[in-house]
C-alpha cells in the first residue's frame, strides 16, 4: 500500500476510512509517522499493567540492560522482538545433559541462556531423538546472553527465543558421528570431511519440536536442499500429512543471512505470559498457532480502564500499550481518542489505529512488523 504521511489534520472521510477498515491485519507499509516519531515503542516504555492502577512507571534503561521488570524464582520470560529485545530470568543450558550438549564456543561467548520453556523444549527434543537412536547427541550453539540484548555474530538472538543447533550426522560407515562443529553440507548432504546429513534423526528433531504442546515454533531456518531431504524422508516413511505440512511451512532458508547449510536456527513464538509482559512476535503467524487473542483482549480491556481518569499521561500509555500488544481488534478502543482535545493524542490515536489495521507503519515502529533476521 502507498506510504502515507501523518498530518496534523486529516479529512473526515479519511478518518472514517481508518475506523471502518477491516480488522484483520494486512502487510504493513512505511510512512513518516510524524506523530509516532517520538513515541518510544521499546518494551521499557511499555511495561504491562498487572492491575488497572497504579499506572506502571516508564523505565529508561537500554535494551541490553533491563531494569524495572523482574522474574520470580524459577520464572523467565522474553521481552521485545527477537532482534530488539531482552531476556529476564534467563535459564542456562545444562552442561551435564546426556542428549543435549553445549558448544564450547557458545560457552565462551556467554550466549547459552534462554527462557525456561525454550531450554526445556531443547532438552525434550534432544531426549526424544536419543531414545530412538541411543548415542545421539545434539549440540546447542548460541541462544542469548543472560539478560538478552545484542550478541556478537547475530542480528537476532536478543530475547531468549532463538537457538542454533547442530545437525545430526553419520560417518561414511553409517555410524553416528555427532559433534560440536558446524560444517557446511553440500547439495548431497555431505561435509568436506565426508560426514553425511542424517535425514531420519534430523526429521525426528523437527517433528519433536512441532509436536511439543508447551511451545510454538515459528521458524526452522535451514538450507533448502536440507529441508527437501527431510520432507522427502517424512513422506517416504508415512509421517502424518498435517505434521509434514507444518514442517514445510516452518522450515525455510532465510533471505537475509547465510543459507544455514551448517546448522538449524530455531525460533519460537512468545508464550502468553510473555505477550502480556511485552514480548512481540513479528513476521508470519502460522494458521495453526494460538495467538492468545482472547487473553490479550482481556488485558486490553483492563488497560483501557485507565482512560477513565482522563489524564493525558494515561491516554498516551494506553495508546502505546495497545499498539505494542499488536491485536487488530484493539484499534476500536482508541477510536474515541480521535476526537481528543490534545492534538498530539489525536494523531497518536489515528496513527496507532492505522498501524493496527495494517494501513501503514511508522519507521519508529518498524521493529514491531515483519522481519526475517535469520542470523
Amino acid at each position: 500500500m502507498r506510504a502515507m504521511t501523518a498530518r496534523r489534520s486529516i479529512p473526515l472521510l479519511a478518518m472514517l476510512g481508518l475506523m471502518t477498515a477491516g480488522c484483520e491485519p494486512q502487510p504493513m507499509g512505511w510512512a513518516d509517522g510524524r506523530a509516532l516519531a517520538s513515541l518510544d515503542m521499546s518494551p521499557f516504555s511499555l511495561l504491562p499493567a498487572v492491575t488497572v492502577a497504579p499506572m506502571p512507571t516508564a523505565v529508561g534503561a537500554g535494551f541490553d540492560r533491563p531494569e524495572g521488570l523482574s522474574a520470580s524464582e524459577g520464572q523467565s520470560f522474553s521481552v521485545g522482538t527477537a532482534s530488539r529485545g531482552y531476556l529476564v530470568g534467563g535459564t542456562p543450558l545444562r552442561r551435564d545433559h546426556e542428549a543435549l550438549k553445549v558448544r564450547p564456543v557458545s560457552i565462551q561467548r556467554r550466549a547459552i541462556h534462554g527462557t525456561h520453556d525454550v531450554i526445556e523444549a531443547l532438552e525434550r527434543a534432544a531426549t526424544a531423538v536419543s531414545r530412538r537412536w541411543p548415542g545421539s547427541q545434539l549440540y546447542a550453539g548460541d541462544i542469548s546472553a543472560k539478560e538478552g540484548g545484542d550478541i556478537r555474530h547475530h542480528a537476532s538472538h536478543n530475547s531468549g527465543r532463538d537457538a542454533d543447533l547442530t545437525f545430526y550426522l553419520r560417518g561414511p560407515n553409517g555410524a553416528i558421528a555427532d559433534g560440536p562443529d558446524m560444517e557446511v553440507l553440500d547439495r548431497d548432504g555431505r561435509t568436506p570431511g565426508g560426514l553425511v546429513f542424517d535425514d531420519a534423526r534430523n526429521w525426528e528433531l523437527v517433528a519433536a519440536f512441532l509436536q511439543n504442546p508447551n511451545v510454538q515454533v515459528q521458524w526452522f531456518f535451514v538450507a533448502r536442499h536440507l529441508r527437501a531431504r527431510m520432507l522427502t524422508y517424512a513422506k517416504r516413511t508415512g509421517a502424518d500429512p498435517r505434521l509434514i505440512a507444518r514442517a514445510s511451512a516452518t522450515m525455510r532458508q532465510p533471505g537475509d543471512s547465510s543459507p544455514h547449510a551448517d546448522h538449524f536456527h530455531l525460533r519460537f513464538y512468545c508464550q502468553l505470559e510473555e505477550r502480556l509482559r511485552g514480548c512481540v512476535d513479528t513476521g508470519v503467524r502460522h494458521g495453526w498457532i494460538d495467538t492468545f487473542a482472547a487473553e490479550i483482549e482481556v488485558e486490553i480491556s483492563r488497560i483501557v480502564a485507565l482512560l477513565r481518569s482522563g489524564g493525558d499521561e494515561e491516554k498516551r500509555y494506553v495508546i502505546k500499550r495497545i499498539g505494542q500488544l499488536a491485536l487488530s481488534s484493539g484499534a476500536r478502543h482508541l477510536e474515541p481518542l480521535i476526537e481528543d482535545p490534545d492534538p498530539t493524542i489525536r494523531i497518536m490515536a489515528i496513527d496507532t489505529i492505522a498501524f493496527l489495521r495494517g494501513v501503514r507503519t511508522p519507521p519508529a515502529w518498524a521493529h514491531l512488523t515483519d522481519e526475517d533476521v535469520g542470523e
